[in-house]
């Protein structure tokens, strides 16, 4: 059986009138306007904002803290002929960055030069020797990009030397901020600037927008890429500058990307968001990774074609490189976890020829198909092991090895991600210290990662103007993912695998006469095992996209999760049914959870079956089982499907207590009973149902309301009547015990009995051993 690796969530509950009035409003489908008010745009105004904002929308760039002072002293430098060198990174975020500020810095006339720092020999940030080196050459203004914030060493040594420092960053601030001339930051805490998540090639775009005196347009396709491989949130600013810059990569005048395009066969007709992080971060990446990034830098800027195809060359060479190195690494990774004698929370590797550049790519990877926390080293020379981390929102990295640092080289990263050195011959106690941190955040009985579903499609309702339509909330990235569909109602038709390595994976699902493919790329060896087994259990979540061959476009899906269940029971649906004796004439065993019910109904069941109070039994075995009261919450249920054995199931889940169906009452609601209440003072109980057709409100919400009351000391509740309490002290009503357990009641009623049945048996399925 394969379990999915996320937990599959239905999409949020709307209000339906304000979905359709919402669309009208737009004209725009309802499906797109549900999605859009999951999202939180919520209304006519913000909608519109985020479907067709323009760089007009986009914040002045003096807005961002020290931005008058860094442009006077970078005119000074240009008008005293100073020389000015721009100090970027190694990522694809820092390679943008270098080549926007060094042309911005040419167009005006400075004297400018670029240094990015080599990964292994340099290493993150301002460099102490570098600054010496680069101070010892007459430099008179560095202007750091994508790094800087971190730098207080090299920068005060700079400010010593009388060489003035202009840091614009975007990465996380330290409690004490560098000593430098100004400090661009969309985060400074000086400042106040409106949108926090720019990536660092963003943050040089303002300070060249302000340098140029309007926004550089033909440079936003150095933006997208950075922003994009830099996996930024694509909302507000960066939505609008990735949005452009992807119209400005497809018709790019840079010859070094045109030279890319041609080597990586990029196609232009198709050029998304996921072509800059599938195919070209990558390539760029990959200089940086295994080689000297500043051949990026001179790859975005040249004007010479022959250097342009050489650099294109030398970068898809090393892309492929990388490539092997990877593939080679995971999976001597994946024998080193087989080979373990135990199995550990937190996956702990280490070799002596993998490759420092694809360290973090290897974690990645790893933690992806274990779906645990993994560090992965290189074991290099004088007995030191260099590692990359990655983990899990349930584990927060960063804490459980800030807590070790006497055991540690060098450490730095966050909660997801870290980069660390170690002695080789303490690895192991490494190991031993991560488990035991794992155990103190709870790791083995943390929740699964949560995958929000869009809302569920028949497949009959694909077609290429859905896909057109959903492009209008692109482009998609972080913070902007394409929506996830759940598919109901297909049948298999045939698996196929894909690829030299035969790993990819393609299904071909049919509902009525529509067929249509679902794709899945790099799947597990025992997921492909068992996939040719069981065909007809399979589910699937993905998106939904536009395959175009041989100049045809069609639907396809591509899978982001996938699960199997055992469809060897049935399960027949008897939900919202009267509890008549009919129910009870089949040969079965009733399964019960609240003994009162198990009570009153047991003289129904025949004597060819048995009744059972489910509390009370450790485990069913049994052909046929019936659940025929509602349990007292879901984990009760999931306990009795886990530990059942059975061949047909029956849902009824009956409740004499039905709120599903009921809106909760609101503060309006609440106060218009309370100036009923003090109106009459008293009121009897047998005249509930005239007051609540007087309130107009259900006979069982507002019995709920005077329990809520009730506990508040609002109200007295007697043997027969109800009295209101005299000059009662304000308590919080959404606070009672009674309040919060009815949302809790109404919230499990929902899913058990408003659930569509086919979403419901999947989810019974999935609990089923």
């Amino acid at each position: 059986m394969i379990i999915a690796k996320k937990d599959w969530c239905d999409e949020i509950k709307l209000d339906e009138q304000k979905v359709k009035q919402l669309a009208k409003q737009t004209n725009l489908s309802i499906l797109l306007t549900r999605i859009l008010m999951q999202r939180g745009y919520n209304d006519q105004a913000k909608i519109t904002q985020f479907l067709q904002a323009t760089l007009e929308d986009l914040y002045d760039p003096y807005s961002l803290y020290d931005m008058q002072k860094a442009v006077q002293r970078i005119y000074t430098a240009i008008g005293e002929g100073q020389k000015i060198v721009v100090y970027g990174d190694y990522d694809v975020d820092g390679i943008t960055s270098t080549a926007l500020m060094y042309e911005t810095l040419l167009q005006l006339g400075a004297e400018v030069d670029f240094y990015v720092p080599n990964r292994f020999l340099d290493g993150y940030g301002p460099n102490l020797s570098v600054y010496q080196d680069l101070i010892a050459q007459q430099t008179d203004l560095i202007i750091t990009v994508d790094n800087g914030i971190a730098g207080g060493e090299a920068l005060e040594y700079a400010a010593k030397q009388g060489i003035d420092v202009i840091v614009t960053d975007h990465h996380e601030i330290p409690s004490k901020l560098p000593i430098a001339y100004a400090i661009i930051h969309p985060n400074h805490p000086m400042g106040n600037y409106p949108f926090k998540k720019l990536a660092g090639v963003g943050v040089a775009l303002k300070l060249a927008s302000a340098l140029l005196e309007e926004i550089p347009v033909e440079m936003l396709d150095l933006v997208a890429l950075g922003t994009i491989a830099d996996i930024m949130p694509l909302i507000d600013e960066n939505r609008i500058l990735v949005k452009y810059g992807l119209e400005m990569l497809v018709n790019t005048n840079r010859v070094g990307l045109q030279e890319l395009y041609n080597i990586a066969k990029i196609d232009l007709k198709n050029f998304t968001s996921d072509t800059v992080g599938f195919y070209l971060g990558p390539r760029l990446n990959s200089l940086g990774r295994l080689d000297d990034a500043s051949a990026g830098v001179e790859l975005l800027t040249t004007f010479d074609e022959n250097v342009a195809k050489d650099l294109a060359k030398k970068t898809n060479e090393l892309n492929n490189k990388r490539q092997e190195l990877t593939n080679q690494a995971i999976l001597q990774a994946s024998a080193q976890l087989c080979a373990q004698n135990q199995s550990h929370l937190v996956n702990v590797l280490a070799h002596e020829d993998w490759h420092e550049g694809i360290l973090g790519i290897i974690a990645g990877k790893i933690k992806e198909q274990t779906g645990k926390p993994t560090l992965v080293f290189n074991i290099g020379e004088k007995g030191i092991a260099k590692g990359s981390g990655r983990s899990l929102e349930a584990f927060d990295m960063f804490s459980a090895l800030n807590n070790h640092l006497d055991l540690l080289e060098s450490f730095g990263g966050h909660n997801l991600a870290c980069g660390l050195s170690i002695k080789t011959d303490k690895l192991a106690e490494l190991q031993m210290i991560l488990d035991q941190e794992a155990i103190k955040q709870d790791l083995s009985n943390a929740p699964k990662e949560t995958l929000h579903l869009a809302g569920k499609l028949r497949l009959e309702q694909l077609n290429l103007a859905l896909i057109d339509e959903l492009a209008l909330l692109a482009p998609f990235g972080q913070a902007n993912p394409k929506p996830i569909f759940g598919f109901v109602g297909y049948q298999v038709k045939a698996i196929n695998f894909l690829g030299e390595k035969k790993n990819h994976l393609r299904l071909t699902l049919a509902d009525k006469n529509v067929q249509v493919p679902a794709l899945k790329f790099g799947v597990a060896q025992e997921v492909m095992e068992q996939l040719t087994s069981e065909t007809s259990a399979i589910q699937l979540v993905g998106a939904l996209d536009k395959n175009v061959w041989q100049n045809k476009a069609s639907v396809q899906i591509m899978i982001e999760d996938i699960a199997t269940t055992d469809f060897s029971i049935t399960i027949k649906d008897q939900r919202n049914q009267l509890l008549t004796t009919s129910l009870f004439e089949q040969p079965a065993t009733y399964g019960f959870f609240n003994a009162k019910y198990l009570k009153q109904l047991k003289p129904y069941i025949k004597q060819h079956s048995q009744a059972c109070l489910l509390s009370q039994t450790n485990e069913i075995n049994t052909q046929n089982l019936v659940l025929v009261d509602f349990p007292p919450d879901i984990d009760s249920l999931q306990q009795v499907l886990a530990h059942s054995q059975f061949t047909n199931l029956r849902t009824i889940f009956f409740t004499a207590k039905e709120i599903w169906r009921q809106e909760v009452p609101n503060r309006a609601d609440f106060s218009a009973l309370y100036r009923y209440l003090k109106q009459k003072q008293q009121i009897l109980k047998s005249d509930l149902a005239s007051v609540a057709n007087q309130l107009k409100c259900k006979k069982a919400t507002l019995i709920f309301m005077l329990q809520v009351f009730s506990e508040a000391n609002f109200v007295k509740i007697k043997t027969e009547t109800i009295h209101v309490v005299a000059n009662p002290q304000f308590y919080p009503l959404e606070k009672t015990v009674a309040y919060q357990k009815y949302l809790y009641e109404r919230k499990n009623q929902q899913f058990l009995l408003g659930t569509d049945f086919n979403e419901l048996e999947r989810w019974i399925r999935q609990q089923c051993r």
